[in-house]
């Protein structure tokens, strides 16, 4: 899981110019292999929109560390975290 900050965002999602900001975390995620997904895409609420989070499959927990640990120190990013797995009901 990961939020970046508003503004970045609104880039990401196509509803504002890419910035030079969103443009190098994207760079940054393709050179990851990872594609940052929208948590909510198309949210017109204004309490989803603009919505922050993000969240990019990985393969396993040891690549999904890496990403964390390049992403901790990207300036756009507010934060990021490995979403637990869901338990079985």
């Amino acid at each position: 899981m990961i939020r970046v900050r508003t503004y970045v965002a609104l880039a990401l999602q196509q509803r504002q110019q890419p910035t030079a900001v969103s443009e190098e975390l994207l760079q940054i995620a393709n050179d990851l292999g990872i594609v940052l997904e929208p948590l909510h895409p198309d949210a017109e609420d204004p309490y989803l929109f603009p919505c922050s989070g993000f969240h990019g499959e990985m393969s396993n927990s040891a690549t999904a560390e890496r990403v964390i640990a390049r992403l901790n120190h990207c300036k756009p990013i507010e934060t990021v975290y490995l979403k637990p797995l869901e338990e079985m009901a």
